[in-house]
């Protein structure tokens, strides 16, 4: 496996960056998530909004605010992966933020970050910690303690506090990535896409991160910077698994074995299969005491996963065979393997 060395970067600024904002009935939210995007001190970036089929006239109120902004709209929503995807394609910046609808940034937000990418040229994604953002407030309560700084034996990511104010990572929080856009570049080159739009909702930052990692580009953590997020706005305002929509519930099912088929090396495939197969026999029944309701989500899942077989292989394929970091690289992410 050859070693790509990555080329430093222009100065930070001179770097524009490309906030894209995906918009679906969020006006809850969308308005404070705009005014926190033109509150940054860096002032060099461009603001693209994607609006994914909104009916609630929330992205009309904001052309009316915002008139000078890039508009992209939808007739239906095409779900966070396509939605997203086609803001990222037209943005111009150097830099770019896929911004969920529901998030606050702090005023250094932008700046900061692009300090800590212009001086890693081997960083694909940088994240930041995220705080509650809770009716209407601010708070100092973290939503989840940093980026994910480990994996848990069925792929999840760990979150924990690191002890630096930057660290590495394995992938960082999907709701206000700061992303390298020449990585995009790199991965829509080799896969055809940046965010998978197979994935439509949930897991789909997760397959970004491994596709990054295993071409050999870096995620970093950081504690010097910070953004709220309310959660779940794409779900129907609600947080936990088994209250969200059944949909909802089929796509996490369903994506977090197309993050496993696509991406694990077959070694580490190997290794983990047990404890990956153990869990899956047992979730059924865990959904039959917990949540009966959850069940045919379980089922629906596996069967569009069985029925899309053929064109996950095809793309395991190109992604295995454009590694470039050898395997104990991707082992030292899992705790106790």
């Amino acid at each position: 496996m050859k070693t790509i060395m990555r080329q430093p970067h222009s100065p930070a600024s001179s770097s524009l960056v490309s906030i894209v904002l995906l918009a679906h009935n969020g006006k809850r939210y969308i308005h404070d998530c705009a005014r926190s995007v033109v509150n940054q001190r860096y002032r060099n970036f461009e603001i693209i909004v994607v609006d994914n089929g909104s009916t609630d006239g929330s992205v009309q109120a904001l052309k009316a605010m915002f008139p000078s902004w890039i508009y992209v709209e939808h007739k239906d929503n095409l779900g966070f992966s396509a939605g997203m995807n086609s803001g990222l394609e037209i943005a111009q910046g150097d830099y770019v933020v896929p911004l969920n609808q529901d998030v606050y940034l702090a005023e250094d937000f932008v700046g900061k970050c692009l300090d800590i990418m212009a001086a890693r040229p081997g960083v694909g994604a940088l994240g930041a910690n995220e705080y509650k953002w809770t009716d209407g407030k601010l708070t100092d309560e973290l939503q989840s303690p940093g980026p994910a700084l480990f994996l848990r034996l069925r792929i999840k990511g760990v979150f924990m506090k690191i002890n630096t104010p930057i660290a590495p990572a394995f992938g960082v929080n999907g709701s206000f990535p700061f992303l390298r856009k020449e990585t995009l570049i790199e991965l829509k080159r080799r896969d055809g896409h940046i965010y998978d739009p197979a994935f439509f909702s949930g897991w789909e930052d997760q397959d970004l991160w491994w596709r990054m990692q295993l071409r050999g580009w870096e995620c970093y953590a950081t504690q010097e910077i910070k953004a709220w997020h309310a959660g779940a706005s794409f779900a129907e305002e609600k947080q936990s698994f088994i209250s969200k929509p059944a949909r909802y519930q089929r796509w996490v099912m369903r994506n977090r074995w197309l993050v496993i088929l696509k991406n694990l090396p077959l070694h580490l495939l190997l290794i983990l299969s047990p404890l990956l197969l153990l869990f899956e026999m047992a979730l059924p029944f865990y959904l039959l005491i917990r949540s009966p309701r959850a069940l045919p989500a379980w089922i629906g899942g596996w069967k569009e996963i069985v029925g899309s077989l053929p064109d996950i292989l095809k793309k395991r394929r190109i992604i295995q065979q454009s590694r470039v970091i050898p395997l104990k690289h991707i082992i030292r992410w899992f705790r106790g393997i």
